[in-house]
């Protein structure tokens, strides 16, 4: 089938300390096995692999955290297809940091 890849997986750990309440640090590893990319099956994508690092704190109804997403900086394409007018590759995101704070509202009634 095109654009169907045999095998997607996705497996993280994570460690949370007794030390420091409240506080994670997980790895993430993301897989996509090659698939191909037409129905005549002669264009192939080879497939990725992808890691992540995403840490956390929360502390009286506060949660911030950072998020290191693709850390090998690895070249993917979250889409690719070909046809008789070319081959197209939909490109993954590079290395990034996303960082966040949230409140949670519910807390505060207790």
């Amino acid at each position: 089938m095109a654009q169907g890849p045999g095998w997607i997986a996705n497996a993280e750990i994570t460690y949370r300390p007794k030390f420091l309440k409240g506080f994670r640090v997980s790895a993430e590893w993301q897989h996509v096995d090659g698939y191909f990319m037409d129905n005549s099956n002669t264009k192939q994508y080879d497939g990725h692999d992808l890691m992540n690092l995403r840490t956390g704190y929360n502390f009286k109804g506060f949660e911030i955290w950072l998020n290191v997403m693709n850390i090998t900086n690895e070249k993917y394409s979250t889409r690719a297809s070909a046809s008789s007018w070319g081959t197209t590759y939909s490109p993954g995101d590079p290395l990034n940091f996303n960082v966040g704070l949230a409140y949670n509202l519910s807390r505060r009634a207790k």
